[in-house]
């Protein structure tokens, strides 16, 4: 999830565990390389479940399993890895913004 990227005050207890498990995972991924086993973190955004039904989310950001799963299996070497362009795109931005932006994120 997007939490892990930035520390927000509206889930910073939520986003630092998400972000301890991506550190635990790059350690993961270095320790089984030489095994050949590699370790993704997906960063995946809203998925069209009966987990977010009746939820008010952007329906426009809204991905769903078939196309999740399909972007799973075909996901390659990276570490990191956002599978939706939109998705892509909070991210890279939310990555690369200022703190001083940052801290006026809700």
């Amino acid at each position: 999830s997007l939490s892990g990227v930035r520390g927000r005050k509206s889930n910073f207890v939520y986003g630092s565990t998400k972000s301890a498990f991506t550190q635990y995972l790059a350690g993961l991924r270095q320790e089984l390389a030489s095994r050949k086993i590699t370790v993704n973190v997906l960063v995946i955004g809203y998925i069209n479940t009966k987990i977010n039904a009746g939820l008010e989310l952007n329906k426009n950001l809204m991905m769903e399993p078939d196309y999740v799963a399909k972007k799973i299996v075909n996901v390659g070497n990276s570490f990191v890895h956002v599978p939706n362009f939109k998705w892509k795109a909070i991210y890279l931005i939310l990555k690369n913004l200022p703190e001083s932006l940052v801290a006026k994120l809700p």
